[in-house]
């Protein structure tokens, strides 16, 4: 209740130190109280600590694990290259609550993409309606999965349209690399 009444009063440092100490050091376990731990770190864009939490929803209280929390510790793992079987079975459980999700999908995309699996990636990617997503990561993720399939026509295609929603240096390093060895052949 003292996490709330700060968060209403816009003290969102003063309800996280309420938030953590409970935690912490009282050892509270609440479905809540971690999702107002995540949502207080999401405000601080602090990726690490909104998975401690949504991980301590899923090991603590499963059932109450939605799919946007099984979905985001399972692509967390993936980016940070750790638990694969894990990632791979959240994200499933994320699809079986919504299975047309563009970003569950992209997630089981990239999940075989890192696997190598680019087939199954890309057919995992075919089953999102792309012209009523704009997402730079998904367009990004797309692109990836099909210069490891060597088309690098419609890769370029995909690095431009993330480039047009977000400049980002990585995809534009992608996307040089790309129309550079197609000028060279």
């Amino acid at each position: 209740m003292l996490a709330d009444l700060h968060i209403k009063n816009h003290e969102n440092d003063s309800a996280l130190i309420v938030v953590e100490k409970a935690v912490d050091i009282l050892k509270l376990k609440s479905p809540d109280l971690y999702l107002i731990g995540a949502h207080l770190y999401s405000i601080k864009k602090n990726m690490d600590k909104i998975c401690y939490f949504y991980e301590k929803i899923i090991n603590e209280f499963f059932d109450s694990a939605d799919g946007h929390i099984l979905n985001f510790v399972g692509y967390s793992y993936l980016e940070k290259n750790i638990n694969f079987d894990s990632a791979y079975f959240l994200i499933s459980k994320a699809l079986d609550e919504s299975n047309d999700n563009p970003f569950f999908l992209d997630s089981l995309a990239w999940y075989y993409y890192l696997v190598k699996n680019y087939e199954k990636a890309k057919e995992v990617m075919n089953k999102i309606d792309l012209d009523s997503v704009a997402d730079p990561i998904i367009f990004e993720h797309y692109g990836d999965i099909l210069a490891a399939l060597q088309k690098k026509n419609e890769s370029i295609e995909w690095y431009s349209k993330s480039l047009k929603i977000e400049q980002r240096d990585d995809v534009r390093e992608k996307l040089k690399k790309l129309t550079e060895t197609k000028s060279k052949q």
